[in-house]
């Protein structure tokens, strides 16, 4: 089951890291870098504000759909024209609370359109995600991975023109920006029915008792996504509220944020493998340790590598990425990605515990963290602007990691292996002395040369699965 798990991230992770780099880097980036850091950070402030209210149009839906149908397939493929017919409705409150928000706060003409485009987006972005759990489920893993980046590959086609210097007509870049986003996730949309319509019927069906009661069942997981959105993207629409200088403050922060977001699409896509593998396992009892053991390793050494690769090379990376740099831009870049170490782990265990239908627990580890985030927010950023924020991001991944790891070991009652700490600790130690003593320049070929260095260290200290199997193969043929 390792093993099977490890093919499967393997190849979700080449075809994503293939595409979704080119968007953020090549375009999003550039498109920053093309409007300026006042209207960019505009731009960033209203799509973390369409995010505060996006759990509204999944409310746990993705989740607990991708869990029910690895469980029961067939009952959970039959309630999709429900589900579907939940989601327009769902989609209609959201874009009635969104603007009717924005409408109360006062917002410009020019940003209520920009917020309406946005939140039409986020609609289609989460019908996608509800119709890929399908394939989540069913355990089409490849197939998931290939659909997952059609958006950003159709995304990445349509706005190159726009980086390149040339209009749709709009007069504004920033709105030819998120109408090329909307054609592409339109035309992905499209594709996952017509793919989903091969395997059960497609329909949408407005059956208010019926979807009474799925919203119940997913009520818990909706509680869930809001408390995760509101303490994860509440940080730009605080700072562009609480400064003078907000939407350039936001703007740094997004420059810097963009980093910790393309990072965080590994733990996102690794989380979306377990969950349903996590609860098939569960269910069956047949979930192992080891198992767990091998996801969290994983993910954690992948956070620390990388977040420690990348602060070795901050200066250069943003110098490289970004016509705007300022020191503070670089302190803030610092901050996040240090909170990449405990956001990796945290899409372990909490997807372990969300397997394992620990949703009051996980609701109130989210509502804790919502509320220190609120108010070192509060308290940092009219102290410390965009750098305040970034340790408040910090703060709240490492109380919701502490507090979900405490959870796991008291539920499935992990016993401590001292060898397995040692193997940790001397990891750490060979990793932080690497780091410290090797006088790399810093340079696009020390960053490629420090991740081959960090990848070949996972591999010595935690390679055991892939040594086993490749040695069976060689046993077997020899």
């Amino acid at each position: 089951m390792r093993l099977k798990f490890l093919h499967n991230i393997g190849f979700v992770l080449l075809v994503n890291l293939t595409v979704k780099p080119f968007w953020i880097f090549a375009i999003d980036r550039q498109v920053q870098n093309l409007a300026g850091p006042e209207v960019y950070g505009s731009y960033y402030a209203l799509l973390n504000f369409s995010l505060l209210l996006s759990a509204l149009l999944d409310v746990g839906i993705s989740n607990y759909n991708a869990r029910r149908v690895a469980i029961q397939r067939e009952a959970g493929m039959s309630d999709l024209p429900q589900l579907l017919g939940m989601k327009s409705l769902l989609f209609g409150l959201y874009l009635l609370f969104n603007l009717g928000a924005a409408s109360f706060l006062n917002y410009p003409p020019i940003a209520l359109w920009w917020l309406l485009l946005i939140s039409i987006n986020q609609g289609l972005h989460f019908l996608n995600t509800y119709l890929r759990s399908n394939l989540a489920g069913l355990q089409l893993f490849k197939l998931d991975g290939l659909v997952g980046v059609l958006d950003k590959l159709l995304m990445s086609l349509g706005a190159l023109p726009l980086i390149l210097g040339h209009s749709y007509g709009s007069g504004h870049l920033i709105t030819d920006f998120i109408l090329v986003q909307m054609a592409a996730y339109l035309l992905s949309s499209s594709f996952l029915l017509l793919l989903l319509g091969r395997k059960t019927p497609i329909g949408l069906r407005i059956e208010p008792k019926a979807q009474w009661h799925l919203l119940k069942q997913t009520l818990p997981f909706a509680t869930l996504g809001i408390l995760m959105g509101l303490y994860t993207k509440i940080d730009a629409v605080m700072l562009e509220a609480l400064l003078p200088n907000g939407a350039y403050a936001a703007g740094i922060y997004a420059a810097a944020y963009r980093l910790l977001d393309a990072m965080a699409m590994v733990p996102i896509l690794m989380s979306g493998v377990l969950l349903p593998q996590f609860s098939s396992l569960l269910a069956k009892r047949e979930l192992t340790p080891s198992f767990a053991r091998t996801a969290a390793l994983l993910l954690g050494g992948i956070g620390f590598l990388s977040a420690l690769v990348l602060l070795l090379h901050g200066d250069f990376l943003l110098a490289a990425l970004y016509t705007h740099n300022s020191p503070t831009q670089t302190r803030v870049f610092q901050w996040l990605m240090l909170s990449f170490i405990p956001l990796s782990l945290n899409y372990v265990f909490g997807t372990l515990l969300t397997a394992a239908g620990s949703m009051k627990l996980m609701n109130l580890l989210a509502l804790g963290g919502l509320g220190i985030n609120l108010l070192l927010n509060a308290w940092l950023i009219p102290q410390a602007g965009a750098i305040g924020a970034a340790i408040a991001t910090l703060s709240t991944q490492i109380f919701i990691l502490v507090g979900q790891y405490l959870s796991c070991h008291q539920r499935f009652q992990w016993r401590t292996d001292l060898r397995f700490v040692f193997r940790i600790a001397a990891f750490l130690l060979l990793s932080l002395g690497m780091a410290y003593y090797l006088p790399f320049p810093k340079s696009l070929w020390s960053l490629a040369l420090c991740g081959l260095l960090g990848v070949a260290m996972l591999l010595l200290f935690f390679g055991q699965p892939i040594y086993q199997r490749l040695k069976a193969q060689f046993e077997r043929h020899f």
